[in-house]
């Protein structure tokens, strides 16, 4: 008997690790699970289930695209004035993909 496959999620999730630091020294981490409210504190507590880490927008983009999903405007991925006001060292976005 065959079973359907796991229903696909509607989103992925981008962490965009050390937003206290110009632009340029942005990592990317895409991940299929929400992961925890970022708080103070490193990325490297976090418990991520993909190794897909993308050093540049760039790079980013054209793995997004892979996976279906829609290219959000690249300010999306900036920090707001209260996150990095709140010492946000990293930051979690959602990205929805195409259906």
């Amino acid at each position: 008997m065959a079973t359907d496959p796991p229903p696909r999620s509607h989103v992925m999730w981008v962490v965009v690790d050390r937003v206290q630091q110009p632009k340029a020294e942005w990592t990317y981490l895409l991940s299929d699970t929400k992961p925890d409210t970022p708080e103070h504190g490193a990325i490297r507590d976090l418990r991520i289930t993909t190794d897909r880490v993308y050093r540049s927008y760039t790079e980013l983009c054209a793995w997004l695209t892979t996976f279906g999903c829609q290219l959000p405007p690249p300010n999306y991925f900036t920090p707001t004035p209260q996150e990095l006001a709140e010492g946000a060292e990293w930051i979690v976005r959602p990205v929805a993909r195409k259906h």
